[in-house]
């Protein structure tokens, strides 16, 4: 099922799907923030490839960047990605994910494009970050 929550805010429950920065593959708007809320069923852990991935860099990735949140019992942050740096893959400890995707005023590109899917169990690095 997706559920769209005003501008830029998606819930994602299906087994398996695809997230798109804004206006992909053309640039994304400036002073944008979307979140996509993955939640897969129980007992299965989320994993989250980039396909694409094309963000403004910069040094510690305040200024376009992506951010991805692991839940279990809390919120906590997976990683942020900018530029061109990005894992192969992220994946989460339980069944739900956020992703956040924020853009501020200066220089736009093409943004991103990822797939994520339910996976039965746990197949991660120690840190839920498999590096390219």
């Amino acid at each position: 099922m997706l559920l769209l929550i005003g501008d830029c805010t998606i819930c994602l429950t299906q087994s398996s799907g695809h997230l798109y920065s804004p206006s992909y593959p053309t640039y994304y708007l400036p002073n944008k923030q979307c979140s996509w809320n993955i939640t897969v069923p129980l007992g299965h852990v989320i994993r989250l490839h980039f396909i694409d991935f094309d963000l403004e860099e910069s040094s510690f990735c305040n200024k376009d960047f992506v951010s991805v949140y692991d839940w279990k019992r809390k919120w906590k942050l997976a990683g942020r990605f900018c530029g061109r740096r990005y894992p192969e893959f992220v994946q989460s400890n339980g069944n739900r994910m956020l992703v956040r995707f924020t853009s501020n005023s200066n220089i736009q590109r093409t943004g991103f494009k990822a797939q994520y899917k339910a996976v039965k169990g746990r197949l991660r690095s120690r840190d839920g970050l498999i590096m390219r």
